[in-house]
């Protein structure tokens, strides 16, 4: 999901396929992302069973982009705003057949990260855009500071969220005192007791 938050919002694809700008597009991308594009990822050792072909440089780019769109939808799907998300994609995967006539077949990296996932855990931030696991399936942002401020910001500002905020405040205030109340009269009852 890192990766995937650090793609440019335009896609460069295109770019990527012609060899004469292959070397520009990478060298624009962040340094963890065009690592990753251009060698893929050197510490993943998923066993002799390793059946996902990469593609090259276009192919791991389009897997992160196919994964950018995929998330976001699904993010969308979680909060009510689709009812389904179709998408085209061209991805290459790579079955086999061992000696012994086991069928292994391979998944895609998607596929393979978001297994046993709910969908209620991949959110996007409501201010930055990005893509994030949910600690609780209520967050709205990503977690940066910068994006905790600015939607405490918004939530304070909001005319409507502050009335409710001092409303439960009194309300708050009010149940405490009652509960002091009746917590001094349970102190008295059983000091005249004694």
């Amino acid at each position: 999901m890192r990766l995937v938050n650090l793609l440019p919002e335009e896609y460069l694809g295109d770019d990527l396929q012609r060899a004469d700008a292959r070397l520009l597009v990478i060298e624009s991308l962040p340094l963890e992302l065009a690592d990753y594009i251009a060698m893929g990822d050197t510490e993943a050792d998923r066993g002799e069973l390793d059946l996902i072909a990469e593609g090259g440089v276009l192919g791991r780019y389009s897997d992160l982009w196919i994964a950018r769109v995929r998330l976001r939808n699904i993010a969308r799907l979680a909060q009510g705003q689709l009812l389904y998300s179709i998408r085209r994609t061209d991805v290459w995967i790579l079955d086999a057949i061992a000696g012994d006539g086991t069928i292994y077949t391979a998944k895609d990296l998607f596929s393979e990260a978001t297994v046993d996932v709910q969908a209620n855990k991949i959110g996007r931030c409501l201010i930055c855009g990005d893509i994030f696991w949910k600690k609780r399936s209520h967050a709205k942002q990503c977690g940066k500071p910068k994006c905790k401020n600015a939607l405490a910001v918004q939530n304070f500002r909001d005319p409507d969220r502050r009335a409710k905020y001092y409303i439960n405040r009194k309300v708050r205030e009010y149940e405490q005192q009652e509960q002091r109340k009746s917590s001094a009269k349970k102190r008295t009852a059983t000091a005249r007791k004694r």
